[in-house]
């Protein structure tokens, strides 16, 4: 098999492995945020954790506290560089 590529998601973001070119990458909230804008989106989505299927309900809950705590971060992002366009 090949190499695992999500290393890690905590408060920070979520850090992987590239698949171009094997280097680390961290995605936050922030980062989305900025990228999205870049590729000019319509539609712009939060940074979220999309859990796996069968994880600890307790993993699942922390997990969404997270997430809005993501939320907020994007939120401000958003609002930090919103030019009304």
């Amino acid at each position: 098999g090949g190499k695992k590529t999500l290393i890690k998601i905590d408060e920070q973001g979520a850090t992987f492995r590239s698949y171009r070119d094997g280097s680390i990458q961290v995605l936050t909230a922030e980062r989305s945020m900025e990228v999205q804008r870049q590729l000019g989106a319509d539609i712009v989505l939060v940074f979220d954790e999309c859990t796996p299927f069968k994880v600890a309900k307790s993993y699942t809950a922390s997990s969404m506290r997270r997430s809005h705590r993501w939320a907020r971060r994007s939120l401000r992002a958003f609002g930090e560089h919103d030019d009304g366009r």
